[in-house]
């Protein structure tokens, strides 16, 4: 599915809200994101990047058109909070010589634990899935400790991979980290990385009726419902 801004003659509620448009910005969304199946491999080299920095751009807009105009206002205030994100993050690393050096430095690293990574990304989407079948007062906290659980898969993976150097898996942390970063701290100040509240949360339910979230985007946005 091709991702590029909705059409601005298109702008009516009705049209730009509809199943079609939501389906294309999930996709542009997850595309964003820094791992998953619909995510993009990272740059190996500069003229991969420069593609990737261009692309992002154009991301941002399809995500953008559709959340301002179809979003409530929580959701509208979070994937405001994720986009800024990366389009700083992408500023960074775009047009920073050492920032550059840095995102292709675990590029072949990423890119090489695609597969296990994903596996991490299917099984954090069940489980923000869950966390919004969950009682309310529960439902961030339960996101928050998914992803703590998704990053520290992502890194066991790597550190087995042969790509993944000391460095490169130390700028591959700092990476996710940072695309992170502000959604993070807008919802999961009272469960952060390095709190032991996670082991203690109740038991997320179980069965096949609980299907994992269709996008990130959307994911995060049904836990501030």
């Amino acid at each position: 599915m091709e991702c590029s801004p909705i059409d601005r003659k298109d702008r009516d509620v009705e049209s730009v809200c509809d199943d079609e448009h939501k389906i294309k910005a999930n996709v542009c969304a997850d595309k964003l994101w820094f791992v998953g199946r619909r995510s993009r491999k990272y740059p190996e080299n500069e003229p991969e990047l420069e593609k990737h920095c261009k692309q992002t751009a154009n991301l941002i807009a399809c995500v953008k058109d559709y959340t301002d105009v179809c979003g409530k206002e929580t959701h509208k205030q979070l994937a405001n909070v994720m986009l800024f994100t990366v389009k700083q993050i992408d500023k960074n690393y775009c047009t920073k010589s050492t920032k550059k050096q840095e995102l292709m430095s675990f590029s072949a690293c990423g890119n090489q634990i695609r597969d296990q990574s994903n596996k991490c990304m299917d099984q954090f989407m069940v489980e923000l899935g869950k966390s919004n079948a969950f009682e309310t007062r529960m439902k961030v906290p339960h996101a928050c400790c998914a992803f703590h659980e998704l990053k520290a898969c992502i890194m066991s993976s790597a550190r087995k991979a042969r790509m993944c150097s000391e460095k490169s898996m130390d700028n591959y942390e700092k990476y996710i980290t940072s695309m992170a970063g502000n959604t993070l701290s807008l919802m999961c100040t009272d469960y952060e990385e390095d709190s032991d509240k996670c082991q203690h949360l109740p038991h997320l339910p179980k069965g096949a009726k609980y299907s994992k979230a269709p996008s990130v985007i959307d994911g995060f946005g049904r836990i501030l419902d």
